[in-house]
Parts: C-alpha cells; sequence; structure tokens
C-alpha cells in the first residue's frame, strides 16, 4: 500500500476530513474528532488516534493557519486589549465619567495581573468555619 496523495493544503483526505471536524465542534476536541470520522473505532482508540492527528506537520500547520486568521478576524490580541481599555479610560476621564475610567483602569490591571480576586470562607454570621469530622467505625 502507498502513500495517501496529498492536496493543495498539504493534508490527506483522512487528516483533511479529520481537521474539518475538529474546526466544525463549538469545543473542539481530538478524540470526538476522530470518532466522527471513525465512528467504528472505540473511545481509546479514537482518544490516541485524535492525540497523533494533533501532532501531524500538515494538520498542525492547518490549525495553526486558522487560528491565525481567527485572530486577525477578531482583532483581538493582549496589546489590542490593553490599548482599548486605556482609550476607553481616557475618554471616559475625559467626559468626567470617572466611574466607568476606573473601572477599565481596573480591568487593565486585571489583565496583567496587579489585581487578584480574592475570597474568604466564613462560617454561621461571619464566625469562624467549623469543620466536623465524623470517624466511621
Amino acid at each position: 500500500m502507498g502513500k495517501e496523495a496529498r492536496g493543495a493544503d498539504g493534508m490527506t483526505n483522512v487528516e483533511r476530513d479529520w481537521f474539518n471536524a475538529y474546526r466544525s465542534m463549538k469545543h473542539p476536541n481530538a478524540a470526538k474528532a476522530y470518532k466522527a470520522t471513525h465512528p467504528n473505532s472505540n473511545d481509546m482508540t479514537c482518544y490516541k488516534e485524535g492525540g497523533i492527528m494533533l501532532k501531524r506537520p500538515a494538520v498542525r500547520k492547518a490549525l495553526a493557519k486558522r487560528r491565525a486568521r481567527v485572530a486577525r478576524k477578531a482583532e483581538l490580541t493582549r496589546e489590542g486589549v490593553l490599548k482599548e481599555l486605556a482609550d476607553l479610560r481616557d475618554g471616559a476621564a475625559e467626559a468626567n465619567q470617572f466611574g466607568p475610567a476606573v473601572a477599565a483602569e481596573k480591568a487593565r490591571g486585571q489583565e496583567i495581573g496587579m489585581f487578584v480576586e480574592r475570597s474568604a470562607i466564613e462560617g454561621a454570621e461571619g464566625g469562624p468555619l467549623v469543620l466536623v469530622v465524623k470517624k466511621r467505625i
């Protein structure tokens, strides 16, 4: 049995079918994409082969191109988000809308890890938390 022919995108038909199944999912999953293209395969085979598909050079290249295209389309980068928040902050401050200006600056700080959300666990009526351990015999 010879090598399978590759298309203009560099993928074989098997790789292309898997890639199309994978990219069509709302939450892409390699094993589920393999199951979609190989319905008679058992779960362990799908898990193993789905992982192998992700490592194939032609598939990796196609995934990288798709991610880049999606990122360009959304124009979402960390730097872009931070700049947009800074612009919103500045516009709000110029309009004497200090609440929104502070909210935008807080969002920028959270993005770079400056502010960390903290929560506390308290017992009844704000008192100390009491743990009860029951021993079973």
